[in-house]
């Protein structure tokens, strides 16, 4: 795994081999050009007993090292349109920002990318949709002071 081993308390949902293999495949081949289809096929496939595993799937293994792909994903998100996978996509997200951040130790090159992606995924989801970051979900302000060498 690209990631760092702070994600890795985040243990991976386990699915049938099938799924796992057509969520994985799928995801491989979503580009701008076909995030529509791609979209639709998602939309029928994922039912709510495979959200964990997609989440788990999209947020730490791709979006975390995969910056260039976050618009597809977040439009593939869109493009799908369930509630609670979208709840579960963001609760993902934040939850690797703050494992990252509760290190409060020097960050290695490759904690600080993870971190910088993760914030790019976050703005994706939150900003660039006009929704905002909640102080509850993650106090920006308090995170900044934690690295004060990394950002000043």
């Amino acid at each position: 795994n690209k990631n760092s081993n702070l994600l890795g308390s985040i243990k991976c949902p386990q699915i049938d081999e099938k799924t796992q293999d057509r969520i994985i495949f799928l995801l491989n081949n979503t580009t701008d050009k076909n995030i529509a289809e791609k979209g639709d096929i998602f939309k029928q496939i994922l039912e709510p007993k495979y959200y964990d595993y997609f989440t788990y799937y999209l947020v730490i293994s791709r979006v975390s090292v995969e910056k260039n792909n976050h618009l597809i994903y977040s439009e593939m998100l869109d493009r799908i349109g369930h509630r609670e996978l979208d709840v579960n996509v963001l609760k993902m997200t934040y939850r690797g920002i703050h494992l990252i951040i509760a290190a409060q130790n020097e960050l290695s090159t490759n904690e600080r990318t993870l971190l910088r992606n993760f914030g790019i995924w976050l703005g994706c989801l939150t900003l660039r949709k006009n929704k905002p970051i909640l102080r509850k979900q993650l106090d920006l302000k308090a995170s900044l002071s934690c690295f004060p060498s990394f950002f000043f």
